[in-house]
């Protein structure tokens, strides 16, 4: 629920410039970003000093891009553009033998920097100066460079590379306001 409630409030608190024609727009974004990460994986077949690891991570950042906007009809529009997202946080470790915690790895720093490519549907019940937006879709999210490290130490960062892409589905809620009245 604390979630939703940021990316309610990032929705509607997000900076966005607009430039229009027609049915056609584009706009610049820049927007906070905020992961809260805690998951469990359960291994199974695995060795036998391995049986579970929790993983907490928690980073904060920044996106910054464009998207291109088109109205297909009076309340439904399709978007899709190119992000650039930066965060920096942290991470822990902690591995489990028969549920019993044991060998929890020292916090680690964690820096990325991930493009972004957003396929949206969006929904606008209503035509007034201000009015709600539903958005959903796709974001497909290439991590291009990972450095995780000690903690407290910046200097002995590990730096990954990967052309891996993720696709995460994406929904949001929020308000739109329209500058001149077309």
């Amino acid at each position: 629920m604390k979630a939703l409630l940021y990316a309610i409030l990032l929705t509607v608190a997000t900076p966005t410039l607009v430039f229009s024609q027609g049915r056609f727009s584009v706009s610049a974004t820049i927007s906070p970003t905020q992961r809260k990460l805690d998951y469990v994986s359960k291994f199974y077949d695995s060795t036998p000093d391995v049986s579970s690891a929790r993983v907490i991570a928690k980073d904060k950042g920044g996106t910054v891009g464009l998207t291109a906007n088109y109205q297909f009809h009076r309340n439904w529009s399709v978007s899709s553009g190119l992000w650039y997202n930066r965060s920096t946080g942290h991470i822990d470790f902690q591995a489990f033998k028969n549920e019993i915690a044991y060998d929890a790895e020292p916090t680690r720093r964690t820096i990325y920097n991930n493009l972004q490519l957003p396929v949206l549907i969006n929904f606008s019940p209503s035509k007034h100066r201000l009015s709600p937006y539903l958005s959903t879709g796709f974001v497909f999210n290439m991590n291009y460079r990972r450095a995780i490290g000690p903690y407290p130490n910046n200097d002995d960062l590990t730096v990954a590379r990967s052309n891996e892409v993720m696709t995460n589905v994406l929904v949001g809620l929020g308000a739109q306001y329209r500058i001149n009245s077309r």
